[in-house]
């Protein structure tokens, strides 16, 4: 993090700044980045052979996988069964297991 009195880094949990002195002021990180269960399940079941899903949740190389593996017949029933799946699991995953695991 960087200090916005004096621009020097410092610890990301640092409360006072140590070159400075000044308070750093924490504010709270919305959760899940503004991410919606229900959308990522969305995703996955009808973009899912894609990867849409695992790139709205933040797992860019996931994504990139899944794109790969889907470019190939055997690859596109994979990720077709795979995101299949992984609907199922987001569609019945609570908001806080959501939250726990995507935040």
């Amino acid at each position: 993090m960087i200090c916005p009195e004096c621009k020097s880094c410092i610890d990301n949990a640092a409360k006072i700044c140590p070159i400075c002195g000044l308070r750093i002021k924490h504010l709270p990180r919305p959760a899940n980045e503004g991410r919606s269960r229900i959308t990522a399940a969305l995703l996955a079941l009808f973009l899912g052979i894609a990867g849409a899903h695992k790139f709205y949740l933040g797992s860019i190389k996931m994504g990139i996988i899944y794109i790969l593996i889907s470019l190939t017949a055997i690859g596109f029933a994979i990720t077709l069964a795979l995101s299949i799946y992984d609907a199922i699991i987001l569609f019945t995953m609570s908001d806080e297991e959501f939250a726990r695991n995507y935040d």
